[in-house]
């Protein structure tokens, strides 16, 4: 006797998912589930369209509250920035690294290999923004941790922009 298939761990129930969330099945009940089924193959794999309905019903509505959840989040974030906003400079008395011009201008240089052409300290001195407001001490190891998070996007193959 051949084994069901489970849906609850199907490739099908991944890729519902996946068109939900990139927009190519609408959240909304504009698309009928029975057009909605006929767009993959993978889906009638699982009963047939009689059970279909539901589980697109289902996943609509697990995207949905999580969809919710996420605008719910970025609101109380936003809520809690404009209360408490981040501190303009560190314990140190320094601007904040992140975000400044200065973070944009290494990652720009390193773009361009500038760091392999010299020593930390000259590579310091090339640029106002980096020895006006931030020791040498301290822009050597911003070098170090932007290579290692470089090494990091390489190793796990993430296809963030190196500006995020």
């Amino acid at each position: 006797m051949p084994k069901k298939k489970n849906w609850q761990n199907s490739e099908a129930k991944k890729l519902l998912l996946q068109d939900l969330r990139s927009g190519l099945i609408t959240l909304d009940t504009k698309m009928t589930p029975m057009e909605v089924y006929c767009q993959r193959p993978e889906f009638a794999e699982f009963g047939g369209y009689k059970n279909f309905p539901s589980r697109l019903r289902s996943a609509r509505q697990q995207i949905s509250s999580k969809n919710d959840r996420c605008v719910s989040d970025s609101d109380a974030l936003a809520h809690d920035r404009r209360i408490y906003p981040k501190a303009a400079t560190n314990y140190r008395g320094e601007p904040r690294w992140e975000g400044s011009e200065a973070e944009r201008l290494l990652r720009h240089d390193m773009d361009e290999g500038q760091h392999e052409m010299m020593t930390p300290m000259m590579f310091w001195e090339s640029r106002n923004e980096y020895k006006d407001n931030y020791t040498s001490e301290v822009f050597r190891q911003h070098i170090y941790q932007e290579a290692k998070r470089r090494k990091f996007l390489a190793q796990y193959g993430c296809s963030r922009n190196n500006n995020s």
